[in-house]
């Protein structure tokens, strides 16, 4: 990994087998960045990605590979712990997309991150969704 800040910015680069939620955790807190916002563009060998069934209260999960067309999210503390929330589109060898909250992703030729600092995000646990949702 590698990273740069630049004014409020911080420019992250994922090499090859390297995992986006644990290295944007790891930048954060070495840089004491305890909010804010991520996005991210670049390729991944294989993510776990989920998608949120309200009905049973549980994460359905699957597997994919490819292009990452889009994944965006945001970071705050829940119960001193930091935690990234992100969602992707990762676009398959055949041109079909798959989406959802990512659980992991792991980097295959890079992953370009852009973390953003906004102080103050902290998640509770909302009792009707049974998920820690921000609390603003």
């Amino acid at each position: 990994m590698q990273y740069t800040k630049k004014e409020h910015v911080i420019v992250v680069r994922l090499f090859k087998g390297e995992e986006l939620i644990e290295s944007v955790k790891s930048v954060c807190i070495k840089e004491k960045i305890s909010s804010g916002r991520v996005q991210a563009i670049g390729a991944v060998q294989r993510a776990i990605l989920g998608y949120f069934d309200t009905e049973e209260k549980q994460y359905l999960k699957f597997e994919c590979k490819g292009e990452v067309v889009s994944c965006m999210g945001n970071i705050a503390e829940r119960d001193g712990e930091l935690v990234v929330h992100a969602h992707a589109v990762i676009s398959e060898k055949d041109g079909t997309c798959k989406g959802g909250h990512v659980f992991s992703a792991e980097a295959s030729a890079t992953l370009e991150i852009f973390i953003e600092s906004v102080p103050g995000l902290a998640r509770t646990l909302d009792k009707e969704t049974g998920l820690f949702l921000l609390n603003l």
